[in-house]
């Protein structure tokens, strides 16, 4: 394959997926399928407060995202590397939690991501994501510039999550200016962690 020649994007995110993040991801589905009746069984006298502690309640909420991401790249030299991204921003979430089953949440809003790089490039991004039981569906929208050049994609992005946790995949669909900013021209593949940490509070209801 030569340098110039496109890597499939389920190879590029999959050759980044290290043991660790596998194991994480193993982590985060076991919740999904533990749903044993907290009622039943001869000691459900006993569970009673545990069942009242976990009263079913929706929350919106400010919360504070901090996460960073890896995203498929070329050097000058055309040889293929991991950009590392940092990222903080400030997420509006409306988050459902059912008693005994993983809560379920609807997030959106803005954050900057950071390659600390020679020339640094930031990342200016709206994204929005629901998350269900353990799966995740999202989509951003991100202005890349080194303040010489800049290039805006689309990322659609699938995953896991268990709150206030997200890793997804996501593909950086190329849009405007993408050939005059070398450094994110081939940038297709992403693997991104998030996580919302709890701000203030705007509105509880049981």
């Amino acid at each position: 394959m030569s340098p110039e020649a496109p890597v499939p994007v389920y190879a590029a995110i999959m050759k980044r997926l290290p043991l660790a993040t596998a194991i994480l991801l193993l982590t985060l589905s076991v919740p999904c399928f533990a749903q044993g009746d907290t009622a039943a069984g001869p000691y459900r006298e006993f569970r009673r407060p545990y069942r009242e502690f976990r009263r079913p309640y929706r929350e919106t909420a400010l919360k504070l995202l901090i996460g960073g991401s890896l995203q498929q790249a070329y050097g000058t030299n055309g040889k293929e590397y991991s950009r590392k991204y940092f990222e903080i921003g400030l997420h509006r979430t409306r988050t459902a939690f059912g008693g005994h089953h993983p809560a379920t949440t609807l997030t959106h809003g803005f954050s900057l991501e950071v390659a600390p790089e020679a020339k640094p490039i930031y990342g200016f991004k709206y994204s929005a994501w629901a998350q269900a039981w353990c799966f995740v569906l999202g989509l951003g929208g991100v202005y890349y510039t080194d303040f010489d050049q800049g290039n805006f994609k689309i990322r659609p992005e699938i995953g896991v999550g268990l709150y206030p946790f997200k890793l997804s995949a996501g593909l950086n669909i190329p849009t405007i200016r993408n050939r005059d900013f070398k450094p994110l021209q081939r940038s297709q593949g992403q693997v991104t962690l998030n996580i919302l940490l709890k701000g203030k509070t705007l509105k509880r209801e049981e």
